[in-house]
């Protein structure tokens, strides 16, 4: 496993509360990227792997729908009720994903974050 593999969200360098908040006109799939409202309330646009487009079309495809209520928002990621995760929730199930891939150490978003970053960097990226 590589770093920043161990769920959609992070393998495509998203904080957080990016993902959580990723609403559906953000995505741009068929492009290969999606735009992020991040920090400090600035845009950014942000490529997502073929990987990530895959399982992001699959679950929007095929997941998402059975999620959805009349209630629903536009956000991307939806509970069972069909509402928007919280922060918390969320970052529960990406645990549970890391530790289903054989990472025993105790993961922080931050702590991912910053291995994707090493990984694109000692791989010749330019993270500036």
């Amino acid at each position: 496993m590589r770093p920043g593999d161990s769920g959609t969200g992070l393998r495509f360098r998203l904080r957080l509360s990016e993902l959580k908040n990723l609403r559906l006109e953000q995505l741009h799939l068929d492009a290969g990227f999606i735009n992020v409202i991040g920090k400090g309330n600035k845009e950014r646009v942000v490529p997502v792997g073929r990987t990530a487009v895959a399982a992001l079309n699959c679950y929007i495809e095929i997941g998402r729908p059975k999620l959805v209520t009349t209630k629903s928002p536009a956000n991307v990621f939806l509970t069972k009720r069909g509402t928007p995760f919280a922060a918390v929730t969320l970052w529960l199930h990406i645990k549970n994903r890391v530790r289903r891939a054989g990472v025993e150490r105790n993961m922080t978003p931050h702590m991912l974050r910053h291995s994707f970053a090493t990984h694109l960097l000692e791989h010749g990226a330019d993270c500036v």
